[in-house]
């Protein structure tokens, strides 16, 4: 019998002074995604952005953009559980650099076009699409 778990991780789109977007190389899935990471119980959404930043890439000072949140849903397998999983995608900007953690190999600050080359998950392209239009906008970031 099938086990069925529901996940609820967050990300964050990263831009530096340049515009330049933040990807990271997964080693485990050998894919390039923006920085992300499971919810633990009694954190909000917030506390788990801020804890995961550090955690993946020890960006400790960032600033939000207030109005933007992009979800992402996806299903997938692994052994005989299934897991349905939604990750909230936030907007923020640095200027700090990037110190990668043992779950990565790699990451760059690249061009939109040249992320956008780079992801392989189409959820990971909807999102950048998704900051792109922000960004035609004036940012307003949070306190």
């Amino acid at each position: 019998m099938s086990k069925f778990q529901k996940i609820e991780s967050v990300g964050i789109v990263l831009l530096n002074a340049q515009n330049k977007v933040l990807v990271v190389f997964k080693k485990m899935t050998k894919v390039w995604e923006f920085p992300q990471g499971t919810r633990e119980e009694n954190e909000d959404l917030l506390e788990t952005l801020k804890r995961e930043v550090v955690e993946e890439t020890n960006i400790k000072k960032f600033r939000l953009v207030k109005d933007f949140r992009k979800k992402t849903y996806y299903r997938f397998r692994r052994d005989k559980e299934i897991f349905d999983k939604t990750v909230t995608y936030f907007l923020g900007i640095t200027d700090e650099e990037v110190k990668l953690s043992e779950e990565h190999e790699q990451y760059r600050w690249c061009s939109f076009e040249k992320a956008n080359r780079l992801f392989k998950h189409e959820n990971h392209k909807e999102v950048l699409k998704a900051v792109i239009r922000r960004l035609e906008q004036p940012l307003i970031f949070l306190d």
